[in-house]
């Protein structure tokens, strides 16, 4: 997968959450926040990169 599509995806998740108006909502945006930041952290390593700042995870 591309680096800036996890990324993106993540981001928006992370909107999606701060602005759900419902439990479960929120607790579906955080769970693909989750998934999102596993992802990228998978995809970094494969590549050699390190992260500078972590992600957010929810």
């Amino acid at each position: 997968m591309d680096l800036n599509y996890l990324l993106f995806r993540h981001q928006t998740a992370l909107m999606g959450a701060a602005a759900s108006l419902c439990r479960d909502a929120t607790m579906s945006h955080r769970r693909d926040v989750a998934h999102y930041a596993r992802q990228i952290g998978i995809l970094r390593a494969a590549m050699g990169a390190t992260a500078l700042m972590p992600l957010p995870v929810a």
